[in-house]
């Protein structure tokens, strides 16, 4: 007799019971029985093609079952055509009492992680009037902050897009001063910066980029309990100013810890290439690189950082160069020197060799988010200062409320901004020195 399981009070008591495949979701219920039904006796493992043991349990070759084997099989397998394919094999066999398990079976047990309305802070990042840029992780760390307060389980990123016909544009189309699309583009840069970033906030289960403005009404309306900004709504859309409010936090409050953790299988693929480089185990200072078309007084001098890479190869450390992503493919101007190509192209991978580095340089570009909000991260940014250049101004650090000398508040344990000495070897020389010695003697 075929009959569908639904729930572990359908098996009989005392039932003997063959399971069959000895798959995943075989192993899981054979767990589930001995802990739940341990008055069912699990006689053994069916299994298409070998014979063996597992659990202690006899794993049987399906064809060795006799026709007349008075016996009860349950089929647990995920795949409904592989399913009735089973059961079509088993009918075929003779075998008369048959059960199965379909993704509707319930063992009794209460969902930990089940949600209510109030557990979701639904987080809209509205680009009418924010950018289309690192500071989305800056917006995600200060919605990270309001979902501690509020006591909610997850943030939920709603990425709501510009105005088409507005004069106002934030997006990457609006660099003025980029030369090449790439760096123009807004779907480069929405799926392999934005998108991808929100999964190193652990609170983050998933994200979505609306494509017109009206699917806010529509698939949210009046059901949201919990959202971020607290006013927000999509015809007076709220400038969130992230940025600035992580400027002036001290870390000292616990619901300002540092968000971003790296998967393990991201770690894990950095720890193999280093093994690749024979580098693993070394005293590795990872330098990434601003090479960008625009605001090009911030970029990396590459000259002065090779210089640096040469001083730090002298005194016994292994540099590696992250190039900019927008310059990986350019002329090589680094053949003798480590580059980490793959971190240009994956930002999980960026930022795990930034977590496994001994210490990782830079200067104040975007991918800093990713040493920044990570407290496993050592670093030292430095901050390009110029008077004669809007973005590096005294009067451009004040709008973001830092001024020239500022440390951060989040900043964790041997995090670091220097302000200058962007284009001088001697000066990134000593700094390096100096927390390298701050970090051996702290071992």
């Amino acid at each position: 007799m075929l009959s569908k399981i639904t729930k572990l009070d359908d098996f009989q008591r005392g039932q003997n019971l063959y399971i069959y495949p000895p798959g995943n979701a075989g192993r899981k219920l054979y767990e589930i029985i001995k802990k739940e039904r341990p008055d069912i006796n699990i006689t053994a493992f069916l299994d298409s093609y070998k014979n063996g043991e597992m659990y202690g349990v006899p794993v049987l070759n399906v064809s060795y079952l006799s026709a007349a084997a008075d016996i009860c099989v349950v089929v647990v397998m995920e795949r409904e055509q592989i399913r009735k394919q089973i059961l079509g094999n088993l009918h075929d066999k003779g075998v008369v009492n048959v059960k199965y398990i379909e993704n509707d079976f319930d063992y009794g047990f209460v969902d930990k992680d089940l949600l209510i309305k109030n557990d979701i802070l639904y987080f809209f990042y509205d680009l009418q009037v924010n950018a289309l840029n690192y500071e989305f992780t800056c917006s995600l760390y200060h919605a990270e902050i309001e979902r501690r307060k509020r006591g909610c389980k997850i943030v939920y990123p709603v990425i709501v897009p510009a105005n088409k016909v507005s004069l106002f544009d934030l997006s990457r189309t609006a660099i003025p001063e980029a030369i090449n699309d790439v760096e123009q583009s807004n779907y480069w840069f929405m799926n392999n910066v934005l998108i991808p970033s929100s999964a190193m906030f652990p609170s983050v289960g998933s994200a979505i980029v609306l494509s017109y403005r009206k699917e806010v009404e529509y698939m949210f309306g009046d059901n949201v309990m919990q959202k971020f900004p607290n006013n927000y709504s999509v015809s007076r859309p709220i400038e969130l100013k992230s940025c600035r409010y992580i400027n002036q936090i001290e870390r000292a409050h616990k619901e300002y810890s540092l968000p971003v953790i790296n998967d393990p299988s991201s770690v894990n693929f950095v720890q193999q290439w280093l093994a690749r480089e024979d580098i693993q185990g070394e005293k590795i200072i990872v330098i990434t690189l601003r090479e960008t078309s625009y605001q090009c007084g911030r970029n990396s001098v590459i000259s002065v950082w090779k210089c640096f890479a040469d001083n730090m190869i002298d005194r016994g450390y292994v540099p590696v160069f992250v190039r900019d992503t927008f310059s990986d493919f350019k002329d090589e101007e680094l053949q003798d020197y480590i580059v980490f190509h793959e971190a240009s192209w994956n930002i999980f991978l960026r930022s795990a060799i930034y977590e496994l580095s001994y210490l990782n340089m830079m200067v104040n570009t975007g991918p800093h988010v990713f040493c920044t909000y990570n407290e496993k991260v050592k670093f030292l940014l430095f901050t390009y200062i110029s008077e004669e250049d809007p973005v590096g101004s005294k009067d451009y650090f004040e709008v973001g409320k830092r001024h020239i000398g500022h440390q951060l508040g989040i900043h964790a344990r041997f995090q670091r901004t220097v302000w200058g000495g962007t284009d001088s070897c001697e000066l990134i020389l000593e700094e390096a020195l100096t927390m390298c010695k701050e970090i051996e003697e702290n071992k």
